[in-house]
């Protein structure tokens, strides 16, 4: 019969055939039922879940579109792109048309863009709500969607 036990470092033990003590592992390892999953850690006498959530999906182009109509967003991008062409800031406009031809999206590197927008987002939408919350949730209903017959 395998037992169990976690070192002080936090480090998980399993003894295969069970003929080993806690103190085999040190003086503050202690012996413990077996371990739900890899994410858990032990924690006050009892197993904690600390699984990390799985990341947010990608999106597809159609999605992407979706949550740019959905979460207002979209009239946001369009108002930064021809505020940046119209002023000659061609590094802007030619990187929003590149993020927009993309394959796939990934709501990190969407955020990352937004957040070094910043003030160009406040000056050409200062009313936008462009926050991490609003667009994650807006991607996550984006996720969804699977077309107009979906």
């Amino acid at each position: 019969m395998d037992r169990f036990f976690v070192k002080s470092d936090g480090q998980y033990v399993v003894a295969v055939g069970g003929n080993r003590r806690a103190e085999d592992y040190g003086p503050d390892a202690v012996e413990v039922p077996e371990r739900p999953g890899p994410g858990w850690v032990w924690r006050n006498g009892e197993w904690i879940d600390e699984t990390p959530p799985p990341p947010p999906p990608s999106l597809s182009p159609p999605q992407f579109e979706y949550l740019l109509a959905v979460s207002g967003f979209g009239d946001v991008w369009e108002a930064v792109q021809a505020g940046a062409k119209a002023s000659g800031d061609m590094q802007t406009y030619a990187t929003l048309r590149a993020e927009r031809a993309r394959s796939r999206y990934e709501l990190d590197s969407t955020l990352k863009m937004i957040a070094a927008l910043d003030r160009v987002i406040a000056a050409a939408a200062p009313d936008a709500d462009v926050s991490e919350a609003t667009i994650t949730a807006a991607w996550m209903k984006a996720a969804e969607f699977k077309g107009a017959a979906g």
